[in-house]
């Protein structure tokens, strides 16, 4: 049974409101239940990596409104050679051309933008969206395909099926139990998720924030 009740959540983040508190935290429960994400240690690490994705809960769909700078800082290799400025203040056209051409999403269309980051993993890319799609659909068949109806990713109940199954479907907690070091594992984790240690230490402040209230 999973661990997250409304007040330890609200301990855990106490910056958003009781009402989104109490639906984030229902929401996550179930999720946890679903998926097997039910003791201390899995409970700490996945609220941990879901807090930094979603800055504490309070952001659910990816912002894509940069700035020229903004966006050579942040996809130096991208734009190297190509002018940012068409790009800066368009988040559709950034989406698409920085997420076209991999994860799924089809050169030429509008997928990069349709599939952006969404719920507290930041779910991405048309691949992603697919199979936690046909995940969902046998044990949610009320919502349909997922793909028609993204939006619904960025909300409690879709958005917390998706951190689940993404945890789920990448052994995170096998991770875990293959090493009981919190803090290396944490990294660990952090590199399965983004195949590199961007946001590390920020992980690693929400996951020991959460060791202190679980």
């Amino acid at each position: 049974m999973s661990l997250i009740t409304y007040d330890t959540f609200r301990k855990f983040v106490p910056k958003i409101g009781p009402q989104s508190a109490e639906a984030w935290c229902a929401a996550l429960a179930r999720a946890g239940d679903m998926c097997g994400i039910t003791g201390r240690r899995a409970t700490v690490h996945w609220l941990g990596q879901m807090a930094h994705e979603s800055m504490g809960f309070r952001t659910f769909e990816e912002d894509l409104w940069y700035s020229a700078a903004q966006i050579r800082k942040t996809w130096p290799g991208r734009f190297k050679t190509v002018d940012p400025t068409p790009f800066a203040g368009n988040p559709k056209a950034l989406a698409n051309k920085v997420y076209n051409g991999r994860m799924g999403n089809r050169e030429g269309s509008d997928d990069g933008y349709y599939f952006r980051g969404r719920g507290p993993k930041q779910l991405t890319g048309r691949d992603n969206y697919t199979l936690f799609g046909a995940w969902l659909a046998s044990r949610r068949p009320d919502v349909g395909d997922i793909r028609l109806k993204p939006e619904l990713v960025a909300g409690p109940d879709i958005g917390s099926l998706a951190a689940a199954w993404f945890w789920d479907k990448n052994h995170l907690s096998a991770i875990l139990q293959a090493d009981s070091n919190d803090e290396s594992a944490s990294r660990k984790i952090t590199q399965a998720i983004n195949n590199g240690q961007t946001g590390w230490e920020s992980r690693w402040t929400w996951t020991q924030r959460a060791m202190t209230i679980w």
